[in-house]
């Protein structure tokens, strides 16, 4: 949303296709399901063999379409990756609308070509922390690029989570494979599941989700808290058999997990206004946040919560959720890219509490408005949709 290239787009759609092709698993009777894990990188034991390509098998796929083709996706005849070819568009992130039609039928007989080949094996179990972070995206990307299908799409997964992925205990497993949950979850589970629910609330008004979010942090601050020593352990207190419990602070292949339940208390606190969150959030930021500033680097979730927490911006949408207006002011809000943004939508009827920065703001002659507000202060009711979006443009936000 930043650049408006449509390049950008596409690729995203492209990726989530690829997930409803390739990863869904654990299908229930309801048609929901979460995603598997991983694909293997290998098949008939040679590494990328079911991806790759030479440039004589593409020749004869695409016949007089191959040069071109080839120009456009580092196709060469020595390859690009040990002897072989990486159909790739690194070389240009120009977007051209005839190039992609033309691109698209000869992408679709080589999709074709590659069906037969022996496919690399598939990670069938789910991950809780993992299925969190799909939620977010898709709620993300759904109301974004305006795909109310992919926001569709993120309700059911989320739905699915909370139907097959807690015990009967009420506590959340981190695996499922073959209709059977495994392993107490950790701390990434909760906090990456937390932190979709609170996007999903804010993409659809709804208040379970927020529930959820509240609900999940509770779990985390009774089982997974350090009350000696403060931050949170990846493991609960009450997991047996540990020989160690550690705090997850450096981001990895995923985040981190006391960076992301720092995000997590920080978007609750603007949400709702409830200062034992900020408090909590704070203490994780006393703990973790590094003196020395280039060790920072290996805390970007941490301190993108800090930063929330310190400088976050609240969109608050005064309005009856079904007002086109309120519709109207909403989607201008939730398109805006900053990580650093809340979107809460307000009816007039259940007003927001005392001690939230936008408290008192209400409609204006009886319309729907919006208040851009920053820490403690909100700037002046806003009240058509152009006029939104040239405030979030001129102050960076879109």
């Amino acid at each position: 949303m930043t650049t408006k290239n449509p390049l950008y787009a596409k690729r995203i759609e492209e990726t989530i296709d690829w997930l409803l092709r390739e990863m869904t698993a654990e299908v229930d009777a309801e048609g929901r399901f979460g995603f598997a894990s991983a694909l293997d990188a290998d098949s008939e034991g040679e590494e990328g063999k079911f991806y790759v390509w030479d440039k004589a098998e593409i020749d004869t796929v695409l016949g007089q379409d191959a040069a071109a083709f080839c120009t456009v996706y580092d196709v060469q005849s020595g390859g690009n990756w040990e002897g072989k070819t990486i159909l790739n568009r690194s070389g240009s992130m120009a977007w051209d609308d005839d190039v992609e039609a033309e691109m698209a039928p000869l992408r679709a007989k080589l999709f074709d070509t590659r069906a037969p080949r022996i496919r690399p094996s598939r990670d069938d179990k789910v991950l809780a922390d993992w299925n969190g972070m799909i939620i977010a995206a898709l709620a993300r990307a759904g109301v974004a690029l305006d795909r109310p299908d992919w926001l569709d799409l993120a309700r059911n997964i989320f739905s699915w989570v909370k139907d097959h992925m807690i015990a009967n205990d009420g506590r959340l497993r981190h695996s499922l494979c073959a209709g059977k949950l495994k392993h107490p979850a950790v701390l990434e589970d909760y906090a990456n599941l937390a932190r979709a629910a609170l996007l999903m609330h804010e993409a659809t008004s709804e208040t379970n989700y927020l529930d959820d979010a509240i609900s999940w942090v509770e779990i985390v601050e009774t089982h997974y808290r350090d009350t000696q020593d403060g931050g949170y352990f990846m493991a609960a207190t009450d997991t047996e058999g540990l020989i160690a419990q550690p705090k997850p602070i450096m981001d990895n292949a995923v985040p981190a997990g006391n960076g992301t339940i720092a995000e997590v208390l920080a978007r609750l606190f603007l949400i709702t206004g409830d200062d034992v969150y900020r408090t909590r959030a704070e203490a994780v930021f006393a703990i973790f946040v590094p003196e020395d500033a280039k060790n920072n680097l290996y805390h970007p979730t941490l301190m993108i919560a800090w930063e929330l927490l310190a400088h976050g911006t609240q969109i608050v949408i005064v309005g009856a959720n079904d007002h086109p207006m309120t519709q109207d002011l909403k989607s201008i809000a939730l398109a805006t890219p900053n990580r650093l943004s809340i979107v809460t939508s307000v009816d007039p009827s259940t007003p927001l509490p005392t001690n939230h920065a936008a408290a008192g703001k209400g409609l204006v002659n009886g319309a729907p408005a919006a208040y851009i507000c920053v820490g403690p202060v909100c700037g002046l009711p806003i009240t058509t949709p152009v006029a939104l979006a040239d405030v979030l443009e001129q102050s960076g936000e879109s």
